[in-house]
């Protein structure tokens, strides 16, 4: 006859706390795995993105990137090509078929090779016309430097011969710099050279009148004093300077 095994009440109490201990650790279990599961699928940031594109890049096996590398150059090549026949002369038509051939070699998109031919084109032959110009200007100046001299001496020698006067006085550079500023553009070199000179040769008229001629006695007229120019050739003769100091008693009366 078998004996049933007695479980006391003491022993129930410390089974149950057993199991509720173990139940507490699994859930402490699951729930760090849970966290650990959310922290590996938290979104990452922009920046993190990024690098793991160029993680992904670096990963790009040797061989690879420098035959991509390679081929790149060779196009740039090619490119750089084209635009020197651009630049030698070469027709779009010529170019055009160029750019078949090296689309077909480099798997290329034509469209794309195309549009490039065309600011190519553009900027090559702006390029040409800049380097023409950049030669043809200097050229230019030279001859315009030429004609304005030619034209210049011709005009100023014969306006010299028909105002003597000026002669003595006038500074060629001076005239010539004066007729080619834009507000002389319509007066004559006769009107630039009275503008210019005029005051210095009347001035030196006045002083040459004022020179006694040749020790001669010159004639005294009281009736001129009023003239600036008669005046100062009376001062400047002591003989007519003599007589007109004479007659200031009279004329003041005293």
């Amino acid at each position: 006859m078998s004996k049933e095994k007695t479980t006391t009440p003491e022993e129930e109490v410390k089974d149950t706390q057993a199991e509720e201990t173990k139940e507490e650790e699994t859930s402490k279990e699951e729930t760090q795995e849970e966290e650990t599961t959310t922290e590996e699928t938290k979104a990452e940031t922009v920046e993190e993105l990024l690098n793991k594109e160029n993680d992904k890049d670096d990963r790009v096996p040797l061989k690879t990137f420098l035959e991509t590398k390679k081929e790149k150059k060779a196009l740039e090549k090619e490119i750089n090509f084209l635009k020197e026949q651009i630049q030698k002369g070469a027709t779009k038509s010529e170019i055009n078929s160029d750019l078949k051939s090296i689309a077909e070699k480099y798997d290329v998109d034509a469209n794309f090779l195309e549009e490039l031919s065309t600011i190519i084109y553009s900027k090559a032959k702006q390029e040409a016309d800049e380097v023409i110009q950049s030669k043809l200007k200097p050229l230019e100046a030279k001859e315009r430097a030429e004609r304005i001299e030619k034209i210049f001496s011709e005009n100023f020698n014969k306006v010299m011969e028909e105002m003597p006067e000026y002669k003595d006085v006038v500074n060629r550079d001076v005239i010539k710099e004066l007729s080619l500023l834009p507000q002389n553009a319509k007066k004559t070199f006769q009107q630039i050279i009275e503008e210019t000179y005029g005051k210095t040769v009347a001035g030196k008229k006045t002083m040459e009148t004022s020179i006694p001629r040749g020790g001669k006695e010159g004639s005294y007229d009281e009736s001129k004093m009023n003239d600036p120019k008669y005046f100062a050739e009376v001062m400047a003769n002591p003989e007519l300077k003599k007589k007109y100091n004479e007659g200031l008693v009279s004329r003041l009366n005293l």
